[in-house]
């Protein structure tokens, strides 16, 4: 007699140290449970609305923060020349690039997998959310959809814009800290417009850039994944 089961996995969401970092899987993927340059040492579920969890800012391509988590202003790391490129694989099959500033052992992410993060999860809001340079309560809290205790918190920290200079762009102040966070990934489409996640209190969208290259030199979070 032979018989056929059919068993289907899935995959446990839960909390972990993976290479060192804390993480966190949800649905098959481990990502770390914190902002790039945030303070690891505080876990994200406690310190909910302590500057510390936040994290430094980037432009895309660009190894170097160009601001630090509380700063209102970016430093000589701003460059309108060092961009660069972090997926030396493709959008399918990714592979970190030379100048990708996550630790060892992780990238940054896909737009495909920062989509398929959000399909198991539901969202949250905390704090405050109103745009001030002090303003450090507000965050969005997602949820795993298969076990409500395990989280992925993504603080409300501001973006630094560009604005024209004669015919230069320079960088903004920072803006909408307390209102919105925006994170990279490693996603091109049409070869210069770099994909991101914006987040803000009624909105979570993906971020559609202009057809220009200028799109690159904001500063946004990153929040890395695992290889």
């Amino acid at each position: 007699v032979k018989y056929t089961i059919n068993i289907n996995i899935s995959p446990k969401d839960t909390y972990l140290i993976h290479k060192n970092q804390s993480a966190v899987l949800i649905n098959g993927q481990i990502w770390m449970r914190h902002n790039l340059g945030a303070n690891t040492n505080i876990d994200p579920d406690q310190g909910l609305g302590t500057k510390e969890l936040f994290g430094n800012f980037y432009q895309w391509g660009n190894p170097n923060s160009v601001a630090l988590s509380t700063e209102t202003t970016v430093n000589q790391n701003w460059s309108m020349n060092n961009i660069g490129k972090w997926n030396a694989g493709t959008e399918t099959n990714p592979l970190k690039a030379m100048n990708d500033p996550c630790p060892s052992g992780y990238r940054i992410p896909t737009i495909t997998e920062l989509q398929f993060l959000l399909t198991n999860l539901v969202s949250l809001n905390h704090g405050t959310w109103e745009d001030a340079p002090t303003n450090y309560s507000a965050s969005k809290i997602f949820v795993s959809k298969r076990k409500e205790s395990i989280r992925f918190i993504v603080p409300a920290q501001g973006w630094f814009s560009i604005k024209p200079y004669g015919t230069l762009m320079i960088p903004t102040d920072i803006q909408g800290r307390g209102v919105m966070g925006a994170f990279w990934t490693s996603s091109v489409t049409q070869t210069t417009r770099t994909m991101g996640l914006e987040v803000e209190k009624n909105i979570i969208a993906i971020l559609h850039p202009a057809a220009s290259n200028y799109n690159k030199f904001k500063s946004h979070n990153i929040r890395c994944i695992a290889e």
